[in-house]
């Protein structure tokens, strides 16, 4: 991963990560993912770019909170545990992820994923289930979007590794 690398290359995936809670790397992300939903060029350079946001903040979900409609349909805890993991393939069920997308009000190119909502959610995440979910929502989304938590745990290390950029706030 590079810094240098341009937010206008092939595959747009950044994680905004920082070792401080408090620091503004959840505004940042929305904010960075609502100017490319608003200004930002497709892949194929024609029409509006999709735009989703990954909230992997393990120990505090607020990418909800900056948006007028709240509640998710489901969280990545949620998708882990109706079994809509195939292990063997290292993917989720055809649409699990895309059924488990939300948008947030006056847009119709961004959508979010949303993380853990409640207290030990997060030990269900695994490194492989980050794999599948960037995998997946690279075939459909020209910018992925990833707010991490502090922790630097195996699930946040492996969204750095899938991830073309990192900004530290």
């Amino acid at each position: 991963n590079r810094a240098s690398d341009s937010i206008n290359e092939k595959a747009r995936e950044i994680v905004f990560t920082s070792v401080k809670g408090g620091s503004g790397k959840t505004t940042l992300t929305v904010n960075f993912a609502t100017a490319a939903a608003l200004y930002g060029t497709s892949k194929k350079g024609k029409g509006q770019p999709k735009v989703a946001i990954i909230d992997m903040d393990l120990n505090y979900c607020a990418v909800d909170t900056h948006f007028t409609n709240q509640g998710p349909i489901r969280t990545i805890p949620d998708l882990i545990r109706m079994d809509a993991f195939q292990k063997e393939e290292k993917s989720f069920q055809p649409g699990a992820i895309s059924n488990s997308l939300w948008q947030p009000d006056g847009f119709d190119n961004l959508w979010v994923l949303t993380g853990p909502q409640m207290i030990g959610e997060s030990e269900e995440i695994k490194e492989e289930h980050i794999e599948a979910i960037m995998h997946e929502l690279r075939r459909s989304f020209d910018y992925i979007f990833i707010d991490t938590s502090v922790d630097l745990l195996p699930p946040i290390l492996t969204a750095f590794g899938e991830a073309k950029t990192i900004v530290f706030v």
